[in-house]
């Protein structure tokens, strides 16, 4: 692998933990429109399927399990009522912030996420590590026609950072697509290496 230049993130479960935020704003929009209660265990699988990395569209996914189901716009609508009404303020750091600061020192940085920007952007503000990315190269959901595992949002970012050598950090299946479709190597953040120890390894 050629020496790297660059590094591009992902956002959720990968700089910071939406297991109480989005994952639960699907779990709670679910159990209204099923009518039951969705357990975590089964936001975890959908959200593990191929192709269902936006949330709005995995909660789709779930509520359109039973016949007479919502319309798209009303399922979205009611996962942002939960979302932007409180479970945004549970979203906690993972990435250690004086690893991301040395990080910088050392590579350009980028963000590919599914987020709509202002969310993203407000995440990033409120947790205080949007001044290690310039905003160029935070590359969101309105952003591309297309969001990942399709690889146009890595595409772009690179093309922003103006390099060639990057490497892709995420925590899904459909990270490590994008990153595969992309031909950019890949580090999966898991229960066994979380972010800060691969940031520690591309330290060294």
């Amino acid at each position: 692998m050629k020496k790297i230049d660059s590094i591009i993130f992902d956002i959720d479960g990968t700089l910071v933990d939406v297991s109480k935020s989005y994952r639960e704003a699907i779990r709670k929009t679910a159990s209204d429109f099923l009518k039951r209660m969705v357990s975590k265990q089964e936001v975890d699988a959908i959200k593990s399927q191929p192709g269902l990395n936006n949330d709005w569209d995995a909660t789709y996914s779930l509520v359109s399990m039973v016949s007479n189901h919502p319309s798209y716009q009303i399922v979205k609508k009611r996962f942002q009522r939960y979302y932007l009404g409180g479970l945004i303020d549970r979203e906690k750091l993972i990435a250690n912030i004086e690893l991301l600061s040395k990080l910088k020192e050392k590579y350009q940085l980028g963000i590919v996420t599914g987020r709509p920007r202002a969310e993203a952007l407000l995440v990033l503000n409120k947790l205080q590590i949007i001044s290690f990315f310039d905003p160029n190269t935070i590359i969101c959901m309105e952003d591309t026609t297309r969001g990942k595992p399709n690889p146009a949002p890595l595409l772009l970012c690179q093309t922003r950072l103006g390099s060639n050598n990057n490497v892709y950090i995420g925590d899904s299946i459909n990270d490590r697509m994008a990153a595969q479709f992309a031909k950019l190597p890949f580090y999966l953040v898991s229960n066994v290496r979380n972010v800060n120890q691969i940031i520690k390894f591309l330290l060294k």
